[in-house]
């Protein structure tokens, strides 16, 4: 054992750590060798220590020796043991130590155990944490007081730890000692300190350092060079203070509860246990990073270093800023606590409850010697009654620190840790009160107020937790809101505050920073009346006097009485005037505008309210401050009306103009002046205008001069002064008065130019025209045209420019274009003037009107000059005449069904520019073709060929009506009446036409139907109009049922008749009134034998045909003809029933209009004659016999027998009879 002093005692060679592999490792400590059963518990292993003051268990700590080792060897008095492998099990010798192997170092017994590592090599760890790791379990441990570290025989570290007496303390009444399910009781508390002393080699360190990072330190390396060893070998020694307070408990368990436990842990219950706790005040030692005591520092920072002793630390963070140690039943690889097991987490959650109240214990002691100090500090207060502000900041970060080491954070791994001594931190007190650290010393934490920086500004006494204690504590601080005990100050505690004292300007900047953020919140209904309407009232704050005189000061305002506030942009000196319902600048220039407005109401101050008090006679102080005497102070305020001129609204500047147009606010040559009397100094006409001269001598910026302008400061004479004064009295001519005009045409407003406009001062060319304008007298400017030849050949007056020569693009000619001179004629003029009777101004007004079209075309609409006849147009007789725009086309094609169309010169611009219609509206091709259809077959080609393109103009209305109306003149069909006139023609309907087809030869439908041909261009018409390509069977069925005997006539036989019939039988699409007209017409062919002549007279009136077997052909209605289904029945009855032909085609197609079968129409009856007795022998035999058979059939189940046979069996139900013959 070193004995004290700072170097090493050996002059052995160190190790080169980098490369050197340890091989064996070796512990030793002097306490009590090991008894009989202690080896015999070791040999076992798992068996663990059964004594209940001791923390092993299972033996878990001797096996985690196998993890390096495969045969550790163990000394202990003057035995010793040993462990080795055979054939893969572990087996265990004893013995007895020879006397030279004494294990006796400075005379006192070691025991040891040798571990001989499974693997050579180089430590891997950080030897600074190693030594970390001594230093806080050196804490809790009861009798180890002293622990070196050696490398061979080099003392490399070693930590000392020293205890003071413990003493005790006082436990308060209100404290529960007992835990809640009383299994433990808190019977005392004592505090110690304990000093802990370490000693390393500066080696240590510079192990410990990456490369490039430690000051003053080389990197990680061997072992030192000779020049450095002296250096690294030196021992450096630092030290700390711990206070370590410990909470005695007794305990006592239920019987089932101990057994249980028992079970658990193998071992029984203490009666008596210790849990601990480390308190740092603050940390002592200096360079934190480097301390070997790094791991005792409190952590305050919820970095969860904190953790819970158990002998040795394990993985389960305290939650809090200090470390415990007790007798907590830790898992199976005793790295945390054991909250899963029924009974086990039982013992552990009472402990828990223990180290709730032993927090509570501590804080209510720091926090009751922060009060003693902080009320020591109060009777001590000095000069104007102020407390020291050293100590107070001092007690308040003491303060600060104690809520911080006692703020739960959320612990790992279990976070049921932290839970349950937060919870017992408030639950083991009755009746008490939970004190902080205020800024007005310690108060209960329901009297003090969540910290707000803005209320604490303007208010006075109020205790609120300081701003740090909120930072740095915050998870404690967030559990005192949530349980009510801190809560935020109160609307009606604020007022109350400033309602008692006048705010100064800096105190009343913060009392509205808070009114406005309250506006964000959800109040109550009683709050926002207090806001709104009691903050206001009793809100009073200073204003101190001004130095320069000029402004209000020195008075109480309340805050109720404002109602504007003055912002940086309008740029109001705070040196002018300001209106008494306006909050200084110095105060209401911390906040934005708009929050101003949205939550108090208040408006802007704008300029023109302010230039408005400033010419109240009220506001006029003195001379130099008369806006309508002084030049000086006029120049002032129309320079800062001036800055804000560009973002004031129009109305505004409106009010400003009529507030200030009878106002002497305009600074002249002559004196203060009103706005309209005077001048811009650029006005030089005439030499007794007043002209605005500033006195500084600046000159008139932009906007100033916009401002100047908009008062109607005026920038030009008068142009009734110019006309009067220059022009009607000859001293200028037209070409001086341009040249003013030209120069001036910038400044001349609106009303100027209209007075240019409304005075007669310009003359006429003076030529003839069609208007008759005197040469001599003046007219207004806009009665005249720009000087050019289309102007006079139109006959238009022009003005008088006979001294230069007209250049369309110079500034005069602009400027008179631009007051009235017209550059053009207007349509209305230039339109009428195309429909003049005069041919060549007719010519020319065309022309302009094309050649200029783009002047025109957004205003031109043709229905606006359809009462005027100026298109030249061409009838179709080939003459040309004037004619209206709806009257004539530019399609010459429609000429051939009699409409006129435009002149083909101007053909090509009918529809761009002229808005002629291309074709005539379809309404009016109808009604000629309607009206007056074409007789001839060459003129009905030439005008179907022409509405061949105007197909897609027609509608489907159009097209219904032309397809029922006789247009189209053609050739009747072969053999009627008409195909025997001369000419043979007919006025024909669409719909009852059909195209002939070229090389078909003759064919039934000729002499049925009308077949038209007008060339492929005509026929697309007509075959929109409804003419078909070849005859649909129902046109056949329709002329068919039309006239049977006609159509009978029409295909000479009734051989060819049937075939039509068989045809039209295959028609499946046959509409359905088609067939019921079917049903009832006499149009079918039934066959009747007759002996009859088919030329006799009552043969048939229908018209018949007749075959030579005798049969007679007639044409009936389907029901008066039978099919032939019985042959033989037709035989009796075959002069009487007329038959369909024997075909089935056309049998089934009779069947179907309601032809009936013959057998249908046929009906047979038996009578017997002659009947014999019913008695007899042989009706008896045949009726048994039938009885017999007869229940057979009506048992049977597919028989749907109507009688049963039980009624068959009566007597008169069923009888025979015999007769003779039957009939």
């Amino acid at each position: 054992i070193n004995t004290g002093t700072t170097t090493s005692e050996t002059t052995t060679p160190f190790p080169d750590l980098k490369t050197q592999p340890f091989v064996q490792w070796v512990f030793q400590h002097d306490g009590i060798p090991f008894k009989n059963a202690d080896w015999d518990r070791l040999r076992k292993i798992a068996e663990g220590n059964p004594d209940e003051e001791k923390i092993g268990a299972f033996g878990v700590g001797f096996y985690s020796l196998f993890s390096i080792t495969d045969e550790p060897f163990v000394k202990s008095g003057k035995q010793w043991m040993g462990f080795y492998w055979r054939n893969s099990q572990l087996v265990a010798r004893r013995g007895k130590l020879p006397f030279s192997m004494g294990n006796a170092r400075s005379g006192s017994p070691w025991t040891s155990f040798d571990m001989p590592l499974r693997q050579h090599a180089p430590f891997s760890g950080n030897y600074l944490d190693f030594t970390r790791f001594i230093a806080t379990s050196l804490t809790f441990v009861k009798h180890i007081k002293d622990i070196s570290v050696f490398i061979d025989d080099h003392r490399v570290a070693r930590v000392q730890k020293g205890v003071e007496r413990p003493k005790q303390l006082t436990i308060p009444e209100y404290f529960n000692r007992k835990t809640p399910l009383e299994m433990m009781k808190v019977k005392e508390i004592h505090t110690n300190e304990f000093h802990l002393t370490a000693r390393i080699m500066r080696w240590i360190l510079q192990c410990k350092v990456e490369k490039g990072s430690a000051k003053g330190h080389q990197s990680e390396s061997a072992a030192p060079s000779n020049g450095s060893a002296s250096n690294l070998l030196d021992v450096l020694v630092s030290s700390i203070v711990l206070t370590v307070y410990s909470a005695q408990v007794s305990v006592r368990l239920e019987k089932n509860l101990a057994q249980e436990l028992l079970r658990a842990t193998k071992k029984k219950s203490p009666k008596t246990c210790t849990y601990s706790l480390i308190y740092i005040e603050k940390d002592d030692t200096s360079d934190k990073e480097n301390s070997v005591f790094r791991g005792l520092r409190a952590d305050l920072r919820a970095q969860g270093t904190a953790r819970i002793f158990i002998g040795h630390a394990t993985s389960q963070s305290t939650g809090m800023g200090g470390h415990v140690s007790a007798r907590f039943l830790p898992t199976v690889e005793r790295e945390s606590v054991d909250l899963v097991d029924q009974h086990v987490s039982k013992w552990n959650k009472e402990l828990l409850y223990v180290g709730g109240l032993l927090a509570r214990f501590i804080y209510d002691m720091e926090i009751s010697q922060i009060r003693d100090s902080w009320e020591q500090a109060a009777n001590e207060i000095g000069p104007g009654n102020i407390m020291n502000k050293a100590i107070a900041k001092q007690l308040d970060t003491r303060g600060t620190r104690i809520l911080q080491f006692f703020s739960f954070y959320p612990t790992t791994p279990s976070q049921m840790i932290g839970k349950e001594l937060e919870a017992a931190f408030f639950s083991s007190v009755q009746d008490q009160e939970f004190f902080v650290v205020s800024n007005v010393g310690v108060q209960s934490a329901r009297q003090v107020r969540f910290h707000n920086s803005t209320i604490k500004a303007f208010t006075k006494n109020i205790p609120m937790i300081s701003y740090s204690g909120v930072l740095r504590s915050s998870a404690i601080v967030n559990v005192l809101r949530e349980r009510g005990m801190l809560q935020d100050v109160t609307v009606e505690e604020v007022l109350d505050n400033i309602s008692q004292r006048p705010l100064s300007e800096e105190e009343m900047v913060k009392c509205l920073e808070w009114r406005i953020t309250q506006e964000t919140r959800e109040l109550s209904s009683h709050d926002k009346v207090l806001i709104r309407e009691r903050f206001l009232q009793e809100t009073l704050f200073y204003l101190p006097p001004k130095e320069d005189g000029r402004a209000a000061g020195g008075e109480l305002v309340q805050l109720s009485s404002i109602k504007t506030f003055t912002s940086s942009i309008n740029a109001i000196p705070q040196t002018c005037p300001l209106p008494p319902h306006t909050i200084p600048f110095s105060i209401g220039g911390h906040f934005q505008p708009r929050t101003l407005q949205s939550v108090f109401g208040w408006n802007e101050l704008g300029i023109v309210d302010w230039v408005m008090h400033l010419i109240i006679p009220s506001t006029l102080n003195t001379l130099q401050e008369n806006v309508t005497t002084s030049a000086t102070f006029a120049e002032e305020v129309l320079n800062i009306i001036a800055s804000n001129w560009t973002t004031l609204p129009e109305t505004e500047k409106k009010r400003l103009k009529k507030a200030l147009k009878d106002k002497t606010i305009i600074p002249t040559t002559t004196g203060m002046m009103k706005p309209k009397e005077s001048y811009f100094p650029f006005v030089d006409q005439f030499e007794d205008l007043p002209i605005v001269c500033l006195p500084s001598g600046a000159d008139i910026e932009d906007t100033l001069s916009d401002l100047l302008s908009y008062l109607d400061v005026r920038k030009h004479v008068e142009m009734d002064i110019i006309i009067n004064r220059r022009i009607l009295t000859g001293n200028w001519d037209m070409m001086a008065f341009m040249d003013y005009l030209v120069t001036n045409r910038n400044l001349l407003p609106p009303t100027e130019i209209e007075t240019l406009g409304k005075r007669a001062a310009f003359m006429p060319e003076p030529r003839a025209s069609i208007y008759s304008v005197h040469k001599q007298t003046r007219v207004l400017l806009s009665e005249l045209y720009e000087p050019s030849d289309i102007f006079r050949e139109l006959g238009l007056p022009v003005l008088d420019w006979r001294a230069n020569t007209w250049q369309k693009r110079s500034e005069e000619a602009q400027l008179l274009c631009s007051l009235g001179l017209k550059s053009y004629p207007d349509l209305t003029t230039l339109v009428k003037l195309m429909a003049s009777p005069k041919e060549k101004i007719r010519e020319a007004a065309m022309k302009y009107f094309l050649n200029n079209f783009g002047l025109y075309s957004s205003k031109y609409n043709v229905s606006a000059f359809g009462y005027l006849e100026y298109i030249p147009a061409v009838r179709p007789d080939g003459t040309i005449f004037m004619s209206k725009p709806s009257d004539v086309y530019a399609d010459s094609e429609c000429a051939v069904m009699g409409f006129s169309v435009i002149d083909p010169q101007l053909r090509d611009v009918a529809l761009t520019k002229l808005g002629i219609q291309k074709h005539p509206p379809t309404r009016l091709i109808m009604n000629v073709l309607l009206e007056t259809p074409p007789t001839q077959l060459e003129i009905a080609q030439k005008y179907f060929e022409y509405l061949a393109s105007r197909i897609a103009d027609f509608s489907g209305t159009d097209y219904d009506a032309l397809r029922q109306a006789c247009i189209i003149p053609a050739t009747p069909p072969v053999g009627s009446l008409l195909a025997q006139a001369v000419p043979p023609l007919l006025m024909a309907k669409p719909g009852e036409c059909i195209f002939k087809l070229k090389g078909q030869g003759p064919t039934i439908h000729e002499k049925l139907f009308v077949f038209v041909d007008f060339g492929t261009k005509a026929n697309i018409f007509l075959k929109a109009c409804g003419v078909k390509d070849r005859p649909e069977m129902k046109d056949i069925i329709k002329l068919l049922l039309r006239d049977p005997k006609h159509f009978l006539e029409l295909v000479g036989t009734t051989d060819e008749y049937l075939e039509q019939l068989r045809k039209v039988s295959a028609y499946k699409e046959c509409p359905h009134d088609l067939i019921e007209q079917m049903r009832t017409s006499p149009f079918l062919l039934g066959r009747l034998k007759s002996d009859r002549s088919p030329n006799d007279p009552g043969t048939s009136g229908l018209g018949v045909d007749c075959k030579g077997d005798g049969a007679i052909f007639e044409l009936l209605q389907p029901s008066q003809i039978a099919i032939l289904d019985d042959i033989n029945a037709y035989s009796l009855f075959s002069d009487s029933v007329h038959v369909a032909p024997l075909d089935e085609t056309l049998e089934a197609f009779y069947l179907h209009l309601g032809s009936p079968r013959l057998t249908t129409l046929i009906t047979e009856e038996c009578e017997p004659e002659d009947i014999v007795t019913s008695n007899s022998p042989l009706t008896t035999e045949i009726k048994n016999l039938i009885l017999q058979r007869s229940v057979l059939f009506l048992h049977d189940p597919s028989t749907l027998a109507k009688v049963k046979p039980e009624w068959l069996l009566q007597m008169k139900s069923f009888t025979v009879r015999c007769c003779e013959n039957l009939k």
